[in-house]
């Protein structure tokens, strides 16, 4: 079956390109959400996952020394979300197919958000209030597309990312050069960002079930899955579409005794998410390299959560995309992440930050492993700020959460990252 489709995706590929080029994108939006539905602030505790060649609003020149881990700030509770975003736009990458050498403009504005990281480097950047909407605007000037440019050029760095599996696609390479005179070489043009808005899902739970309610009317999520990885086990559960005109939310119950092999699961749900993404106009390749970025967050990290395909006019109106020259096709599919705690974590948390604040060393240590083991991992802090929010606010309370998330923060990246070629 494979094969009829990669010989169709060349062959729409060359008959495209003959006559202008083709634009593809995949990225990815994470909101974390709590039993009730709220969605809340968050900030990942891993460090950076780049490599350091990518430039970032922290650090535009690139030539930073370390990675740099994310502040959690416990003078006021004011101040524990300064760092927070609703949404993290991950990874959004731009590939072309081009037969023939050209140049192309390319603008990105964030409606709602902030782009925070890209590569390779811009020639503009601007942040402004649209119609009381707070954007932020990326330019990238006199992108040579280049059929069959050596890919020794592209940057190289030898530790784990989330960055280098997007290159495993037959688009045409890239080079430009930066307004600073440096020539850069590339598959793909790679941005990131955050957002404050609400995510297009909300899903509250129930004893063994959710409710999914789309939040705007005329959006319709094409393909949704609930999935549930608990110790080496794993839940899987294809929902389909979900319309923003359904009235009643949708209710989906569950039974984790239906839970079978993790890696079993894991790698059929990745050939299903393949497919959701192949159906949103993306090629094989493609949808490959996007799951294949994401596959240790989305299928091997514990925990709950809903993975939902966005419409492209989503995507087009969050993310509007500028070329010039205009591309003969432009295809986006964008993956959305709810990732949701229960009550039960957040209460298990609760007591082990009060363990924490007991002067035994002892205490200590076996609050941060039994905080380990409630599964929340990246998410933690999300919970740690929210128990926060609740409890009363002394030096010593505010001590405790800084000293338990800062002994339970993932020391290394996570297995099985993409490691660079």
């Amino acid at each position: 079956m494979k094969t009829p489709l990669i010989l169709a995706t060349l062959i729409a590929a060359q008959t495209f390109a003959a006559d202008g080029y083709i634009a593809h994108e995949w990225g990815t939006f994470t909101s974390v959400q709590g039993a009730e539905g709220v969605q809340l602030g968050w900030n990942p505790l891993i460090a950076a996952d780049l490599p350091p060649f990518v430039f970032s609003t922290s650090n535009p020149t690139a030539r930073r020394a370390a990675p740099q881990l994310p502040g959690f700030s416990y003078a006021a509770k004011s101040r524990a979300q300064d760092f927070e975003t609703r949404q993290r736009m991950e990874t959004p990458v731009i590939y072309f197919y081009s037969a023939k050498p050209q140049k192309v403009d390319v603008s990105v504005r964030f409606n709602g958000g902030r782009i925070t990281e890209w590569y390779p480097q811009i020639s503009e950047s601007k942040r402004a209030i649209v119609e009381s909407v707070h954007t932020h605007t990326m330019k990238w000037s006199g992108v040579e597309l280049v059929p069959g440019l050596d890919e020794n050029g592209f940057p190289k760095d030898g530790k784990a990312s989330h960055y280098f599996a997007a290159r495993e696609t037959d688009a045409t390479p890239l080079r430009l050069t930066s307004p600073q005179g440096e020539v850069q070489q590339e598959k793909m043009l790679f941005y990131r960002g955050i957002g404050g808005f609400i995510a297009p899902l909300n899903v509250t739970q129930g004893a063994d079930s959710i409710s999914m309610k789309v939040t705007e009317p005329k959006t319709v999520l094409p393909d949704s899955f609930l999935y549930i990885v608990r110790g080496d086990k794993a839940l899987l559960e294809p929902l389909g579409a979900i319309s923003g005109k359904d009235e009643k939310p949708r209710e989906v119950k569950y039974d984790f005794a239906n839970a079978k092999p993790l890696a079993e699961v894991r790698a059929a749900f990745g050939q299903q998410l393949k497919a959701a993404i192949v159906a949103g106009g993306l090629y094989e390749k493609e949808a490959t390299a996007m799951v294949k970025t994401w596959d240790d967050s989305w299928f091997g990290e514990q925990g709950m959560r809903v993975l939902y395909v966005l419409p492209q006019t989503w995507a087009d109106r969050v993310l509007p995309l500028t070329f010039s020259p205009a591309p003969r096709e432009i295809k986006r599919v964008f993956v959305g992440r709810a990732e949701m705690f229960t009550p039960s974590q957040e209460w298990a948390l609760l007591k082990e930050v009060v363990r924490f604040s007991g002067s035994s060393e002892t205490d200590k240590a076996q609050a941060v492993k039994a905080t380990e083991a409630i599964g929340l991992g990246r998410f933690t802090d999300v919970v740690i700020h929210r128990i926060y929010q609740k409890i009363p606010f002394t030096p010593e309370s505010a001590q405790a959460a800084f000293g338990l998330l800062e002994g339970a923060r993932p020391k290394v990246l996570p297995s099985g990252w993409a490691q660079a070629r």
